[in-house]
C-alpha cells in the first residue's frame, strides 16, 4: 500500500526528493501534481495540490481515489497564532476547522491520533535539531481561504477558537480524508505570526521552515518501513 506525502507546492517536497535521491518526474491530474517512489522501504506519492482549501480537497480526493493509500501526511508551513508558537516551531495538528467556510457553524475534524502521534514523537526525537529556541506543539489548526495577515485577526481566532496555528488546506484535506476512511496527519513548521509583517517573514523563513519540517519526516519514514 501506498503514503502520500502532500504539500500545498513542489517547494515544500524538493527537500524530501533530494533525501532520498529521487529524480524529479512530476507528473499531472488536472491542477494536481505528483510523483511515484520508494522511500525507506515504502511505496509513496509526493503530492502538491495548489494553494487554498480548494485544491487541497480536490487533490486529496484524487489521491484516495487513485492510489487508496493507508495514510496521507499533509506537511508544509503555517502561521503562529498563539503567542507560544514562534516562527520555525513545529505544530503537529489534533484537529482542523475551516473557520470561514459559511454561514453554518464549523466543525471541527481530527487527524488520525496514532499517525499524529508518530510524528510527533520525532518532533519531539528531532529537537536539538531544530534552530535554537525552536518548539514542538501539538493542538488545534484553522484553515482560511486567503493568508492571515491582521493582528486582530489573529487575535481573534486564538481567542475564539484556542488554535496553535492557520494555514489554507489542513481543514479540507481531513474532511475528505475522513470521508474516505485514510489516516491523516498534519505537521507545518511556522514562518511568520500571521499579521502585518508576516508576508516578508514567510519569504524570510520559508526554506527554513521547509526543512525543519523535512528532518522530521526523514526521520519518521527512516525509523522503520512503513508499507
Amino acid at each position: 500500500m501506498t503514503l502520500v506525502l502532500l504539500s500545498a507546492f513542489r517547494k515544500e517536497l524538493d527537500g524530501l526528493l533530494a533525501a532520498f535521491r529521487l529524480p524529479r518526474r512530476w507528473q499531472r491530474c488536472g491542477f494536481l501534481r505528483y510523483q511515484e517512489g520508494r522511500v525507506a522501504g515504502c511505496a509513496a506519492v509526493f503530492a502538491a495540490s495548489g494553494i487554498g482549501k480548494v485544491p487541497a480537497a480536490a487533490a486529496t480526493q484524487a489521491l484516495c481515489d487513485r492510489f487508496q493509500p493507508w495514510g496521507i501526511v499533509l506537511l508544509g508551513t503555517a502561521g503562529s497564532l498563539a503567542p507560544e508558537v514562534r516562527p520555525l516551531d513545529l505544530v503537529v495538528a489534533t484537529e482542523t476547522l475551516a473557520f470561514d467556510s459559511g454561514p453554518w457553524k464549523p466543525a471541527w475534524t481530527a487527524t488520525d491520533g496514532e499517525l499524529s502521534a508518530s510524528l510527533l514523537a520525532c518532533c519531539e526525537g528531532d529537537r536539538s535539531a531544530g534552530p535554537q529556541g525552536s518548539e514542538v506543539h501539538s493542538g488545534r489548526m484553522v484553515s482560511a481561504d486567503r493568508p492571515v495577515l491582521e493582528a486582530g485577526e489573529r487575535s481573534s481566532l486564538a481567542q475564539r477558537f484556542s488554535a496553535l496555528a492557520v494555514d489554507m488546506e489542513s481543514a479540507a484535506a481531513a474532511a475528505v480524508s475522513q470521508a474516505m476512511n485514510v489516516p491523516l496527519a498534519v505537521i507545518k513548521a511556522i514562518t511568520d505570526r500571521a499579521d502585518a509583517a508576516g508576508e516578508a517573514d514567510f519569504r524570510l523563513n520559508l526554506d527554513a521552515a521547509v526543512r525543519r519540517v523535512h528532518d522530521v519526516v526523514i526521520r519518521w519514514l527512516q525509523e522503520g518501513e512503513r508499507s
